[in-house]
């Protein structure tokens, strides 16, 4: 039996999927020793902080916690921590990639809508799309589409409340878990910094909380117009044959075609460029974010700006700055940008413009870049995400660009630190 995607009994292997990894990951906390851990983070750590063992945190001769390399999962010199290049490496790297798989298949099996439904959009967001919308379809061919207008724009609202309702429970979930009413006095000594960002009247917590959740629409609206696009044949479907596949594609591989089906044994091109969009698309997230934010920082001086061509001051200034407020981070600080800012760092989904995508692989991307950015504003230890590396970059500025791990980029442009 398949369903309307292609792919038998989708629905029931994911959920098969995600009941089985729990139960490793509830195994792997009892016996860490004879069971390997799958690593859904940030579902693991919460797992293994509830009934597993506690590793000790680092002191210092005073008894404080302290931040040093030693406690420091990521900041290590090992050859794995440049990133990709060795199999300790890719595995440390991509270890956590099936939490964000196992949410974008549920996701794409619950909510995910029919052609008919996403080819129509609510008047408002066909008048903000009409120019790219207008400037993609010279690029690519429409086909006719037959839509019940009567089912307008609902289908959005759907996108958006997921969304909303996913990525919200968990960011608050984790911000309860490390600073509010779940944070328990282990859980505070392993906070990286000695106080919490959000005591006091100054607390910025509901002015992140609003800035994320924009972040959160701004994401839910590049979803909204590459499912549109799919749905109109702007970006076309994948021709099921391997070869048309390859001669479709292959021209300086930059024309992006919807995979509307899983691949089967039957095309094995086409299976094999499906698993490896998974690792790659990841490997292009962490290329784009580091660029993109080393691009909204200054490039010679602070003082710099347009008149002597340093754009990165000017960003700063005007645009990523709004971010470092939360010099001190929590979990709500993640998507806590202005939105010239959301716009930049949320764009690696428009990939599918240029690569063939499955709508599985836009959901990793969404969902990775939305939800893993807890990991480096979080700033704990276990059960938090040890992220030293970025907790370094709140409070020193023009360090750490990019993800702590890999942190290759960091390290060829001389920008990255340990301690």
């Amino acid at each position: 039996m398949a369903n309307a995607q292609g792919w038998p009994d989708g629905l029931t292997v994911l959920v098969g999927v995600s009941l089985a990894s729990i139960v490793v990951e509830v195994a792997a906390a009892v016996a860490p020793a004879t069971i390997p851990s799958l690593s859904l983070w940030p579902l693991s750590n919460l797992i293994h902080w509830g009934i597993g063992p506690r590793p000790a945190a680092a002191k210092s001769n005073s008894g404080k916690t302290k931040m040093g390399k030693g406690a420091d999962e990521n900041a290590g010199d090992d050859d794995a921590s440049w990133g990709p290049f060795s199999a300790e490496g890719f595995a440390k790297m991509h270890k956590g990639d099936l939490f964000y798989v196992v949410l974008g298949g549920l996701v794409f099996y619950l909510t995910w809508p029919s052609a008919s439904e996403a080819a129509v959009l609510p008047p408002a967001l066909e008048t903000l799309f009409t120019a790219p919308s207008a400037w993609v379809a010279r690029q690519f061919a429409p086909g006719p589409v037959t839509v019940d207008l009567s089912a307008a724009g609902g289908w959005v609202f759907v996108v958006f409340l997921r969304n909303f309702l996913i990525e919200g429970s968990v960011y608050e979930l984790w911000h309860q878990v490390l600073f509010g009413a779940l944070a328990s006095p282990e859980v505070e000594s392993r906070r990286m910094s000695k106080t919490s960002p959000y005591d006091g009247p100054r607390s910025r917590v509901w002015a992140e909380r609003a800035a994320s959740v924009a972040g959160m629409a701004v994401s839910s609206l590049y979803e909204v117009l590459i499912i549109h696009l799919w749905a109109t044949e702007r970006i076309a479907a994948c021709p099921t044959d391997d070869r048309e596949f390859v001669s479709a594609t292959l021209p300086l591989f930059f024309e992006g075609c919807q995979m509307t089906s899983v691949p089967t044994l039957s095309t094995p091109i086409q299976l094999g460029w499906f698993v490896l969009a998974f690792p790659l698309v990841i490997q292009l997230r962490g290329i784009h974010f580091f660029f993109v934010h080393r691009g909204m920082h200054p490039w010679w001086s602070r003082d710099g700006g347009l008149h002597d061509g340093d754009l990165g001051a000017t960003l700063y200034r005007h645009v990523h700055s709004f971010h470092h407020k939360s010099h001190n981070p929590g979990p709500w600080s993640s998507l806590s940008m202005h939105p010239v800012e959301h716009l930049g760092y949320m764009s690696l989904m428009l990939l599918p413009l240029a690569l063939p995508m499955h709508p599985l692989h836009l959901l990793l991307i969404k969902y990775h870049a939305d939800i893993s950015a807890l990991g480096g504003h979080d700033s704990h230890r276990f059960p938090g995400a040890n992220d030293v590396g970025h907790y370094l970059h709140h409070s020193k500025f023009e360090v750490n660009y990019g993800f702590s791990f890999p942190n290759y980029l960091d390290r060829i442009f001389g920008t990255y630190r340990s301690q």
